[in-house]
């Protein structure tokens, strides 16, 4: 049995593997056996040679995306054809044979209900279509990304002038019809005069009103002391949507109007 040595064991753990099986019977030669040290401290180096290393980890796109093509599974589908009309029970096997795989896709926009006997609904895409639809997507999650990043906070007074009040009403009702989360902070100003509880509830209650009538929601519950320090936080209408927007996102407002409009299939 030979030494263990640094360089045997590294051969074992990174070469080994990769080698392709040999017969038991097979023992290595002493020139092998060289030949092993001398990949083992390759490998130790970084330098191992290139039919050997493993191969790259490919990055892909995490976003999701309807069903396509083959990847449908449904012997009759409702189609949207070219032009935008619709077309009930169809076979998908004809539709796919009727395709220009060089520029078109068919895409499901809208799953049946589970449970039910409901056809999809497909629609066929040019893939210019397609790539058009995808980088608007991301840009638009780009955008909101920056505008969610960019966030806004707004400092309120218990004793705030009704001029000022609405001012900074209006600043609040703005961000959060940008998308933007706000922070709101409610605080006592030296030499203000003392609110009571009535009017700090007022006050609270007349911010989550305006929130409500902006399409925004409380983010997270409050914290703080009515009176004294208290922080708010709001999300926009365009952060919450974003969330909510789910696979269908992929092919933009078409499926929207595809469910709206299209009768239900059968």
């Amino acid at each position: 049995m030979p030494p263990f040595t640094p360089r045997l064991a590294l051969f074992r753990v990174f070469i080994l593997p990769l080698l392709p099986p040999s017969p038991p019977s097979l023992t290595l030669h002493r020139s092998a056996s060289k030949y092993a040290e001398k990949l083992a401290r390759r490998a130790a180096e970084g330098q191992l040679p290139s039919k050997l290393r493993p191969p790259p980890t490919l990055k892909t796109a995490n976003a999701p995306r309807f069903p396509r093509d083959e990847e449908i599974h449904s012997v009759y589908i409702g189609l949207v054809d070219r032009q935008g009309e619709y077309h009930d029970s169809v076979r998908l096997r004809d539709v796919l044979r009727g395709l220009d795989r060089v520029s078109e896709h068919l895409v499901m926009v809208q799953e049946p209900e589970p449970g039910t006997m409901d056809l999809p609904t497909c629609r066929i895409y040019t893939k210019t279509e397609l790539r058009e639809k995808e980088l608007g997507r991301l840009e638009a999650a780009k955008r909101q990304a920056k505008t969610q990043r960019s966030g806004k906070k707004i400092e309120f007074g218990w004793a705030i002038a009704p001029a000022d009040l609405e001012m900074r009403i209006r600043q609040f009702i703005g961000f959060l019809k940008e998308g933007r989360k706000v922070e709101v902070l409610l605080a006592r100003k030296r030499g203000a005069r003392r609110v009571d509880l009535e009017e700090c509830e007022g006050l609270i209650g007349r911010l989550r009103g305006e929130a409500r009538g902006a399409g925004a929601r409380e983010e997270k519950n409050p914290d703080g002391k009515l009176g004294v320090h208290y922080l708010m936080f709001f999300e926009g209408r365009e952060a919450k949507e974003e969330k909510g927007r789910g696979k269908e996102a992929m092919v933009g407002e078409d499926a929207d109007s595809v469910k709206q409009e299209l009768p239900p299939a059968i």
